[in-house]
């Protein structure tokens, strides 16, 4: 569990973030149950509540370096070195997956969760609600299929 793949697969998924935004966070950002950060993109600021999964994979992560997220060398990740990291780490797992479809789960995971709109930006740090709804639209397809499912196991 304490790899660095691990740790940004958790960052991606319990957080939303974007993957320029997931190398991002210092060690100083993570204290009482949150992760508090400026989006590289918007410049907002974001400040997410830790998930069960992302706490465990932060107490196993080592603090090398004043980052959360390291190579092996200690030293933050580059843009690209963190994609192929990513890269290698969802080929392994035999994962259809980009780091961006980790932001998606996340956001698709809100909508399932029944959040409002607010709350899952919040999270998620986006500004309009366009992209909630296209996630709305993917979580309540799955929540139709499922519950058409149900109906033809009864039926």
């Amino acid at each position: 569990i304490g790899t660095p793949e691990r740790l940004a697969i958790e960052l991606g998924a319990g957080t939303g973030l974007r993957g320029v935004d997931v190398r991002r966070p210092q060690w100083g950002d993570v204290r009482d149950g949150w992760i508090e950060i400026t989006q590289e993109k918007t410049g907002d600021e974001v400040s997410i509540p830790i998930v069960e999964e992302l706490r465990a994979a932060l107490a196993a992560a080592p603090s090398i370096s004043t980052h959360v997220l390291t190579s092996a060398r200690g030293k933050p990740y580059s843009l690209g070195g963190f994609e192929a990291m990513v890269a290698r780490a969802t080929d392994n797992a035999k994962l259809a997956l980009s780091f961006h479809g980790l932001r998606k789960y996340a956001a698709v995971r809100l909508v399932e969760a029944g959040c409002t709109v607010e709350e899952a930006r919040a999270i998620t740090g986006h500004r309009t609600d366009a992209m909630r709804r296209r996630y709305a639209q993917t979580a309540s397809r799955k929540k139709l299929a499922t519950a058409a499912v149900a109906k033809l196991k009864k039926w």
